[in-house]
């Protein structure tokens, strides 16, 4: 990517793995898209894999690795001997912690922090969490941090955004899923899934959406000769949307991925495959934007009862996902910035 000159410069962090997944990676890859053409963009990570720094590559100008064997709150000391000052430094990642947010504070021009759990006193300019129903009662700190909560702030991208801005939801005639787990799966939850959807749907076409980071290809070997089983490695956002278009019913945890599934307002069927996403699935239900079953490794009986119910009762669902995901997260995300770098 070209290196503009003049812009100005955001820098963004955030880790990835099989191991805790790629979410905040990609998360901070979408605001590159959102944001590209007002900043020049850095991205700096620890350890990841060549095929992930790639993708970083096609949204960013810049990308550079960190030292993975240094204390967190080292690291940060050390990196920020490298800024000017003028920099808008972003942090995702639930390792970036007070302390290390108190390294960079004062010697950046902002600090952003992203945030979905809530549990971190933070030491920044802004914090974005857009989690829904998050209220800035529940958020410690500073006096002066500013607060963008909710699905208005929703870091998605781009092609996700546009599309709820026209979105609606026509259910096929042909019952049809869409499964998609995330980027790593460490537990493997999409083989739990397509099993029980196997059993009590066995003429139903399974959409299985596979992240770059899935390591349990050999599980799904014997499922090749299943006509009505299609499995998706890596597709890109606008595959993505042709799919979700297509089908009758996603299952997702409620990451980030849930999100783009709800831009698109279908019916979704939703849970947790880390623990981090239990609060999550748990304020979909309470807003009535999708049903959540608990540990989608073990929902079994849960998951089916979900599906029954949504065939004639989406409707409702299909509205409140509306009422949330607008698109107008697009605009209000650039207007924080451009208000940042002033």
């Amino acid at each position: 990517m070209a290196i503009e000159l003049n812009k100005p410069l955001l820098v963004l962090r955030a880790d990835g793995s099989e191991l805790i997944g790629l979410g905040h990676i990609y998360r901070c890859i979408a605001l590159a898209d959102i944001l590209h053409d007002l900043f020049e963009v850095h991205f700096y990570s620890r350890l990841i894999t060549a095929t992930v720094s790639s993708e970083i590559l096609r949204y960013c100008d810049r990308y550079f690795e960190l030292p993975s064997n240094v204390d967190y709150v080292d690291e940060a000391r050390l990196w920020v001997n490298g800024f000017s000052g003028s920099e808008i430094v972003v942090l995702d990642g639930y390792q970036f912690t007070n302390a290390y947010q108190s390294e960079l504070y004062t010697k950046v021009k902002k600090l952003i922090c992203i945030d979905d759990i809530n549990v971190e006193d933070f030491c920044a300019d802004g914090v974005i969490n857009h989690v829904i129903g998050t209220s800035n009662v529940e958020m410690k700190r500073l006096n002066s941090t500013q607060l963008f909560l909710g699905a208005d702030f929703a870091i998605l991208r781009k092609q996700f955004l546009l599309a709820a801005l026209e979105s609606r939801y026509q259910p096929p005639a042909h019952k049809t899923f869409f499964v998609a787990m995330g980027g790593a799966d460490l537990h493997n939850a999409t083989l739990s899934i397509l099993m029980t959807l196997l059993v009590s749907y066995p003429s139903a076409t399974c959409h299985i959406v596979l992240g770059k980071a899935y390591s349990h290809r050999n599980t799904l070997d014997s499922f090749g000769n299943f006509q009505n089983i299609q499995f998706h490695v890596g597709i890109e956002a606008d595959e993505l949307i042709k799919l979700l278009g297509s089908s009758s019913l996603a299952i997702c945890p409620a990451s980030t991925i849930s999100y783009e599934v709800m831009c698109l307002n279908i019916p979704l069927v939703t849970g947790y495959i880390s623990d981090t996403q239990k609060h999550v699935a748990v304020k979909y239900q309470d807003y009535g934007i999708a049903l959540n079953v608990g540990s989608l490794l073990s929902a079994d009986t849960a998951l089916i009862n979900a599906i029954n119910y949504l065939e004639c009762n989406f409707h409702e669902m299909v509205q409140a996902q509306k009422r949330f995901f607008h698109g107008q997260s697009l605009s209000n995300l650039r207007s924080i910035f451009k208000s940042m770098a002033a």
